[in-house]
């Protein structure tokens, strides 16, 4: 026990009165009974010797001026506030005095404001003026301040004051705030859509405390992007998801972020207007395939229906035209184009020509018929309105009628009007009222026509003292005789009609019988026609009714007053007989002939 004691002593002394290095090492030796009963005994007792000793203070006095620093936020972004703490302590036993902290803030970070639980700080010198510290007291500093940009910035404290420290160990102290590398932020947002098709499109994105960002894409078919600047070209073949990245470089990076596009396709239309130019008339429809319920545009002077496509070709100006169409599949539009070209009908002008009288015919290919027409047309001739019936001989048109004259120009475009041709006629008509008569018999010649119509001779001329009058009477005294007239249409055309009346031969030698006996005895079986000079006669039997009974060309045959075979039933019945005599001459006998049996 006595020697713990005097250990413990020996520990008090070089605890109070030890001031240099080798005291406080052989201070160590002795720390076991710091703690110890015989040490709390022994500075009890010592304490009480001092308040009646003269030591020296310097004997005892012990100051330890101690600083250290924290920081709230060791890896704030750029840009971001961050809070240094310094404490101040005194460690020693004795108090401390003109206590001063150094705190110079590094050229990373901007000063906003401070705090001192004592004393006062100069951002300015980044002196912090504490004062004195009672022995085992501390005092605290806090400093607000931006972390102006990205790297990594040390924060250095020291501490100094009037007497003499201790321990300087723990004399500077420092703390590093290294701004993490934050996720990239695409300017486009986390995603986007577009249309397939090529161009060119920068997606940026920024990143706080990055010293650089680099850019990729997949997939690669979507199309190429610079590494550098997120720029990229896109393949017009892509559809579907691409995605871009961002890689952000930095001191505690890489950080990375992506962005997603969405390629919708393009939708997909052709129109045409069957490539071939048209020529201004009617309409034309289009011929679309693909998507549909767009729209159709062109320029002024093509009639357009928009909703349709339908083009007027009548009410459009001539020329080519590009019509645009536009249409959507509801997420992306496109537009196709097609080419027609109008060319402009000519125009036929018609003059009338001048009518005629048949025989003679009209040339509708003169060029007097199409004068004021437009120049160098190619003409054809139908005779139709549509002009699918071609006119055989138009420069030698010989019948009344509306004719049609095709004019058609080198684009092939035409025009088609019509052509009246006026053949006027007049069918003059002469009739005798009998094919033959006996000599010195009358007979009656009269005219016709199948239009208005005066007469304006006959011939012989001799016979006839009343050249004008439509009808004559005449006799013949020696032999047949051919009688002949003119007649004038009111259009100014004539005709010339004939008739012959032939002379009958002696009267003693032609008979004609009233009665006949078709009996078959050889006796009168047979009716027919007697004379020298008759060389044919055509028979006609009707009864009384006008029915028709028999009929020959054969006077020799004659009637045997049967019908088919059949006998017909005694009476009376009507003949008609055309008689042809030797020199050709016609005439015509009717009267009655009864069958008797």
């Amino acid at each position: 026990m006595k020697t713990n004691y005097i250990l413990a002593l020996k520990a008090l002394f070089v605890y109070v009165c030890g001031r240099d290095k080798t005291s406080f090492s052989r201070l160590n030796i002795y720390k076991q009974y710091f703690a110890s009963r015989y040490f709390q005994k022994s500075l009890q007792f010592f304490l009480v010797l001092l308040s009646f000793s003269a030591i020296p203070q310097h004997m005892y006095a012990a100051v330890d001026r101690g600083i250290s620093i924290s920081v709230n936020n060791p890896s704030a972004p750029a840009g971001n506030n961050v809070v240094f703490t310094l404490t101040a302590i005194n460690n020693g036993t004795s108090p401390a005095t003109g206590i001063t902290v150094t705190d110079i803030l590094p050229s990373g970070f901007t000063y906003l404001s401070s705090s001192a639980s004592q004393g006062t700080y100069d951002n300015t010198t980044g002196i912090w003026s504490v004062g004195a510290l009672a022995a085992g007291d501390d005092a605290t500093l806090t400093i607000t301040a931006t972390v102006n940009v990205v790297g990594s910035y040390q924060n250095t404290v020291s501490i100094s004051g009037t007497e003499a420290d201790t321990n300087n160990s723990n004399d500077n102290a420092s703390v590093t705030v290294t701004p993490s590398v934050s996720q990239p932020v695409f300017a486009a947002g986390s995603s986007s859509s577009r249309c397939q098709d090529t161009g060119r499109i920068t997606y940026s994105a920024t990143a706080a405390n990055s010293t650089g960002i680099t850019y990729s894409i997949s997939p690669l078919s979507a199309g190429s992007i610079n590494a550098m600047t997120g720029e990229v070209i896109w393949s017009g073949t892509f559809s579907g998801t691409a995605t871009i990245s961002a890689s952000a470089a930095g001191t505690n990076g890489p950080s990375g972020n992506t962005h997603t596009v969405t390629v919708n396709p393009l939708p997909t239309a052709s129109i045409s207007y069957g490539g071939v130019p048209y020529c201004r008339t009617g309409t034309v429809a289009v011929m679309l395939t693909g998507q549909t319920g767009g729209s159709y545009s062109s320029t002024t002077g093509l009639s357009i229906n928009s909703s349709t496509g339908e083009i007027n070709l009548a009410s459009s100006t001539a020329g080519t035209y590009n019509v645009t169409y536009s249409f959507s599949n509801g997420n992306c539009n496109n537009s196709t184009d097609a080419t027609i070209i109008i060319n402009d009908i000519p125009s036929v002008v018609i003059t009338e020509p001048a009518q005629v009288c048949n025989p003679a015919t009209i040339d509708i290919t003169g060029s007097n018929i199409t004068t004021g027409s437009t120049a160098g047309l190619t003409y054809t001739y139908f005779l139709n309105d549509a002009a699918t019936i071609a006119l055989t001989h138009p420069e030698t048109v010989a019948e009344t009628g509306t004719y049609y004259i095709k004019g058609t120009n080198s684009s092939g475009c035409s025009d088609i009007q019509p052509v009246q041709v006026t053949i006027n006629n007049i069918a003059a008509t002469l009739t005798s009222s009998a094919g033959a008569v006996i000599q010195g018999n009358n007979f009656t010649l009269t005219t016709g026509a199948d239009t208005d119509y005066e007469i304006i001779s006959w011939s012989p001329t001799a016979l006839f003292a009343d050249q004008t009058a439509k009808t004559q009477t005449a006799t013949l005294k020696d032999s047949s005789t051919t009688f002949t007239v003119i007649a004038v249409s009111e259009d100014g055309c004539r005709d010339t009609a004939t008739v012959k009346v032939a002379l009958a031969g002696d009267a003693k030698d032609l008979f004609i019988p009233n009665a006949f006996t078709p009996n078959r005895d050889g006796n009168n079986d047979v009716f027919k026609v007697y004379g020298s000079t008759i060389i044919g006669a055509e028979i006609k039997i009707y009864t009384q009714w006008g029915a028709l009974v028999y009929e020959t060309n054969d006077n020799t045959k004659g009637w045997d007053g049967t019908s088919k075979g059949v006998a017909q039933p005694v009476g009376t019945y009507i003949y008609v007989v055309k008689i042809r005599t030797s020199d050709q001459d016609t005439f015509l006998k009717k009267g009655t002939i009864n069958l008797i049996r």
